[in-house]
Order: structure tokens, then sequence, then C-alpha cells
């Protein structure tokens, strides 16, 4: 019976060496890259982050300015429209009863013409 012989199987072999070492290098590379990669996403999602704040901000300033700035313009406006809805009122008021429903009849009419050319720019809007 012969002998039997154990042949080493250990990282010593020159021969296994250089494709380890190749591995190694490859595994390194990539991780390098991967980490390079997740670094430039993280630095976009900063910036996009920073972005959105200034965004949000001039939207709020540009907002608050519009609203300083249509806020008592449409206050106004609201005000002359009840101040000539209330004379309407009070000119009708002082009619004769069978003049007041013919003059509230024509009045309807004229503010359902007005309810519907708002209803009109509402749908527009929308």
């Amino acid at each position: 019976m012969k002998p039997f012989k154990f042949e080493a199987l250990s990282s010593d072999d020159p021969s296994l060496k250089p494709e380890m070492s190749e591995k190694k290098s490859m595994r390194d590379e990539v991780r390098r890259e991967a980490k390079e990669a997740l670094e430039a996403m993280r630095k976009d999602l900063q910036q996009l982050s920073k972005d959105l704040v200034v965004a949000s901000k001039t939207l709020k300033t540009s907002t608050e300015r519009f609203v300083q700035d249509t806020g008592p313009k449409v206050s106004a406006g609201l005000e002359e429209t009840m101040e000539t809805f209330r004379r309407t009122m009070t000119t009708i008021d002082k009619q004769t009863k069978p003049q007041q429903a013919k003059l509230l009849r024509t009045y309807k009419r004229f503010l359902t013409k007005q309810v519907d050319f708002i209803e009109k720019r509402l749908k527009q809007t929308e």
C-alpha cells in the first residue's frame, strides 16, 4: 500500500495568491465606487433639501406679499359692494309695495347674473 500524500490547500500556494489578491482588489474597488456613489447621493440630497427650504421660504414670502397687497383692495371692494347693496335696499324700501316687488324681482335677476358670472369664473380657474 502506498502512503497517502496530503496536499496543502493553504494560501501559501503562489498560484492561488494572484487570483485571491485580484478578487480582493476588485471587491475593494467595488466598495470604494459604491461608497463614492452613496456620498454623491447624500450630497445631492442635502442640496435638494436646502433648495426646498429656500423655495418654501420664497413661496411663503411671495404669498404674504400677495395677501398684503390684495387683501386691502378686496376688503375695500367688498365694503363698497355692501354699501351699494344697503343703498339699493333703502331706495327700494321707500317705494310702494307693488313697486318694491317689481324692483326686488329685477334686482334678484341682476344678482343672479352676477352669481352666474362668478361661478363661470370659478370653473375657469379650477
